[in-house]
């Protein structure tokens, strides 16, 4: 807990979403999937990187919150950088996700930035824990989204499933066929004769 964070807000730093580390990797994968807001971090020199974005797809495939974090970025490239990952979010369904820009400072004493460097992205969340109609619509649309995409899902399950009946039941049949046919020869060749031959003939032939 820190009195620096507003009632109503939790804030959890999830693990990189491409670390070298596997376990990392998963349990970044499973903080995103169960919040209720992203707080996507990236920088200019990686944002427009493959595996970042194939989270922020699925993202936006289940309609969850999320606000962007252009960070590390020189003050002659935010317009340029900026405009650029502004389309790309546009093209890739999350317009209406709010980007904010953090610019390279000289860090103070303590190895921090200037506290100016980041009050655009504080004051939001303070506006956000603030506001419970605004947290309520956020959790509403991200849950919403969630089980969206579960219910699509759950259609290529039951499509898999029927799938998987038809071909048991088309295995059944050829099976019960084979089987049918086999008798029949059994029957037909015992009735003919063709069935005892060679030694087997010869044999039920002095028995006879």
């Amino acid at each position: 807990a820190s009195p620096r964070v507003p009632e109503g807000l939790a804030i959890l730093d999830a693990p990189d979403v491409d670390s070298v580390e596997q376990q990392r990797r998963q349990l970044a994968a499973q903080l995103l999937a169960a919040a209720v807001l992203w707080l996507f971090v990236t920088s200019a020199a990686r944002y427009a990187d493959q595996v970042p974005w194939e989270f922020l797809r699925k993202a936006a495939e289940r309609s969850a919150a999320v606000a962007v974090v252009l960070d590390r970025t020189a003050p002659k490239a935010v317009a340029e950088v900026g405009s650029h990952l502004n389309r790309m979010l546009n093209a890739r369904g999350l317009r209406d996700s709010p980007l904010f820009t953090v610019t390279e400072s000289e860090l103070d004493e303590a190895g921090l930035l200037p506290a100016t460097t980041v009050e655009k992205i504080q004051d939001w969340l303070e506006r956000l824990a603030a506001d419970t109609d605004a947290r309520t619509a956020i959790v509403r649309q991200t849950l919403g989204g969630a089980v969206r995409t579960i219910a699509r899902r759950s259609y290529e399950v039951a499509d898999a499933c029927e799938q998987q009946q038809r071909a048991v039941g088309s295995l059944r049949d050829d099976v019960e066929a084979a089987y049918e046919r086999a008798l029949e020869d059994i029957d037909a060749a015992s009735a003919d004769g063709t069935l005892l031959r060679g030694e087997v003939l010869s044999r039920w032939q002095e028995f006879v």
